[in-house]
């Protein structure tokens, strides 16, 4: 498992559970640009690993992610954003496009909603502010780490120990029942491993932000993305896929309204859980 944020400048943390005694790492891993612009106290810290500079609070060496599992990087703060007027959908309208349609399923936090803590509290502990989002305050950021890395080691490893000990949400078990039986991709921005746990096999987008091969490849054959939970396209993947298939059509389910859907698109605002239990009796 792995948690991170990303700014303009590419500097990436990232921290890593491994290990029976789940042995908390600090990695902190950045380009040139953004390794000179850090304090000089900070630089001692960092070791230069092929064309990034890396630090590790263990002083362990991780190689680069394999290349062959790995797409492009999806385009830095580019967000869709549309906040148009999209058209309401009902359960029996949704289950015949689930039935007959190629979808693609993407999940946030939202279905996982009282499972796990929720992200507001993990960011809030971790001192990630909207500032520090923006990319600003950063430098700062990064030495705090450095001089504090059991502080913020502790709080990742209470929050992986109670999504390990958590159990998927009704929304999880009914959604991995109809992925298998209809074929459809299975995308999360969620660590939680909670989809996981009921057998499914996600496309996982965290921390660094990258589509597979086998995704970009697919994209165009699916015709429907359904969100479950998903507040804002955080990871920039709706964006994504209208660029690259614009005739595709969102569809959103969430207590909120979102603001990634045009006039296009669809809209089924409620409980997740009770919805997809619906949908789970009509399947």
């Amino acid at each position: 498992m792995s948690w991170g944020i990303e700014n303009k400048s590419h500097e990436k943390f990232n921290i890593f559970l491994g290990g029976e005694e789940k042995e908390i790492d600090i990695i902190i891993s950045c380009d040139e640009r953004s390794f000179l612009s850090l304090a000089d106290e900070t630089k001692t810290h960092f070791t230069k690993v092929g064309n990034e500079y890396r630090y590790s609070k263990l002083n362990h060496s991780y190689e680069t992610v394999n290349k062959d599992k790995i797409g492009e990087a999806f385009p830095e703060n580019q967000k869709l954003v549309c906040k148009g007027s999209p058209k309401n959908i009902s359960i029996a309208e949704l289950s015949e496009i689930i039935k007959t349609q190629k979808v693609i399923f993407y999940t946030g936090a939202g279905i996982s909603a009282g499972a796990v803590p929720v992200m507001d509290k993990l960011m809030n502990d971790l001192k990630i502010s909207e500032k520090l989002k923006e990319g600003k305050e950063l430098q700062g950021y990064v030495a705090d780490i450095i001089r504090n890395p059991n502080y913020y080691a502790e709080i990742i490893c209470d929050f992986f120990d109670k999504c390990e000990n958590a159990k998927p949400t009704t929304a999880h078990m009914e959604l991995a029942k109809i992925v298998r039986s209809y074929g459809h991709l299975l995308v999360t921005e969620n660590v939680d491993q909670l989809h996981q746990k009921t057998e499914s096999k996600p496309i996982v987008f965290a921390g660094h932000d990258m589509y597979s091969k086998e995704l970009k490849d697919r994209v165009r054959d699916f015709n429907f993305v359904i969100t479950i939970g998903l507040n804002t396209d955080e990871s920039g993947f709706l964006k994504w896929y209208k660029e690259r298939n614009p005739a595709g059509k969102i569809i959103s389910i969430n207590l909120i309204d979102t603001c990634y859907l045009s006039d296009d698109d669809f809209s089924m605002k409620g409980d997740a859980q009770e919805i997809m239990r619906q949908l789970g009796e009509l399947l």
